[in-house]
């Protein structure tokens, strides 16, 4: 939120016996033990002129039996955000009946359904049902792409023929969501450009940077007094050696801030 320009509120309040509950001091503690370690990124700072650099999250190889979700608001698996975020599922389904059946699916934002490699659910341009005759027993490949943008979330996937009521289509669903999420994010003051780690690599920390930086600039960490970090910058990013960290040496949780001293500085 910093890093966007914005401030932080806290929602801590006392219950009605007039104490703060003990999961809110925990948290409480722990912010003020980081803002003790890196308050420097944080207090009387500017953000920079972007908030955060993004990477790819995949979670593959996971089985859905059907395709029916309402995540609302919320985000469908661990790791992946509640906004902006794509899934894609593959199956093989097996008709009860040799009859018409008609395919229909609903989604927020949109879905694209393949059947045997061709398009014939096109949710973003209306197109939200298909009928076809299919044969009792006979394999068909069923491709499903899913993108969600903003807001709700949902996306399911029924058939029905004369002589099956309208169901979510079962089968071995082998699906994959992806989004991007940021993994560091930007505050500035004065000269330094501080970059905030939401996880310490073990080799490399790579920040996606336009500007190349001086061969003289020195970046450290400041979760301790470790000795200014090796660095090199090549076409448009500058990678951060992070294997000589040592993590029985650091104090923070959550979020790791290395300096880039004088980066700013014309």
């Amino acid at each position: 939120m910093v890093a966007s320009g914005g401030g932080l509120t806290l929602n801590v309040g006392p219950s009605a016996d007039g104490q703060i509950p003990l999961l809110q001091q925990e948290r409480l503690l722990d912010l003020g033990k980081w803002l003790s370690q890196n308050g420097e990124a944080i207090y009387g700072t500017k953000p920079y002129k972007k908030p955060y650099d993004e990477s790819m999250v995949s979670i593959p190889g996971l089985i859905d039996s059907v395709i029916n979700f309402d995540w609302v608001r919320n985000s469908p698996k661990k790791l992946i955000s509640e906004d902006n975020f794509s899934a894609k599922w593959e199956g093989v389904i097996k008709p009860l009946f040799s009859e018409k059946y008609t395919i229909t699916c609903q989604a927020d934002d949109y879905a694209l359904v393949y059947l045997n490699d061709k398009l014939i659910i096109d949710t973003k341009n209306k197109i939200n049902s298909y009928e076809i005759k299919l044969n009792k027993d006979e394999e068909y490949k069923v491709y499903v792409e899913y993108v969600e943008k903003n807001l709700e979330a949902s996306i399911s996937l029924k058939w029905k023929s004369k002589s099956q009521e309208e169901e979510p289509i079962k089968a071995k669903w082998k699906s994959e969501y992806k989004c991007n999420k940021p993994y560091v994010c930007y505050t500035t003051n004065k000269n330094n450009l501080y970059a905030i780690a939401y996880s310490i690599p073990e080799k490399n920390l790579v920040l996606k940077l336009d500007k190349a930086p001086k061969d003289d600039m020195i970046i450290y960490f400041l979760d301790n007094t470790h000795p200014e970090m090796q660095w090199n910058y090549k076409d448009g990013e500058l990678i951060i050696n992070t294997s000589t960290i040592k993590f029985s040496d650091v104090k923070s949780k959550s979020a790791w801030v290395f300096v880039l001293s004088d980066y700013l500085k014309e």
